[in-house]
Parts: structure tokens; C-alpha cells; sequence
């Protein structure tokens, strides 16, 4: 027989680790639980960015700044 299970509403760019058990009826009756496998779900858009700031320095130069997402849901790179 086999067996199968859809998880939803995982949060993006997180580590799960899932298991297994199995229990039998009858004689030999009892459960077994599998070790863990831990996955991690894929990297998505950041939410909760806020508008950076934008300051002109001159007539051809803008100073730009901002502040990290909330939720970065991934790794966020270096400017």
C-alpha cells in the first residue's frame, strides 16, 4: 500500500523535519517511528519591505537607503 500526504501553508526559506510511523495489528503488534529528514522549503519574495528613502545629493547624484524586510523569506545579499 502506499501512502501520501500534501502539506500546506509551510513558511518559505524554513527547515521542517519530518517522520514517519507505522504501527501493526495481530502478534506482532507495535509502531516504529523513522529518524528524521529534515528539508527546507525554496527561497520566495521578501515581504514587509518597506520604500527605501531617496535623498538628491546634486543634480546627477541620489543618496539611496533602506531598511531590511520583515520577512526576508531567503538570503538576502550584500549591496
Amino acid at each position: 500500500m502506499f501512502c501520501s500526504a500534501t502539506l500546506t501553508d509551510l513558511v518559505p526559506f524554513t527547515y521542517y523535519t519530518f517522520r514517519v510511523s507505522a504501527c501493526t495489528a495481530g502478534v506482532f503488534a507495535g509502531c516504529v517511528t523513522s529518524d528524521g529528514v529534515v528539508v527546507d522549503t525554496k527561497m520566495d519574495m521578501p515581504e514587509g519591505q518597506q520604500q527605501p528613502t531617496i535623498t538628491a545629493l546634486s543634480s546627477t547624484v541620489l543618496y539611496v537607503e533602506w531598511e531590511p524586510p520583515e520577512h526576508p523569506n531567503g538570503t538576502l545579499l550584500p549591496c
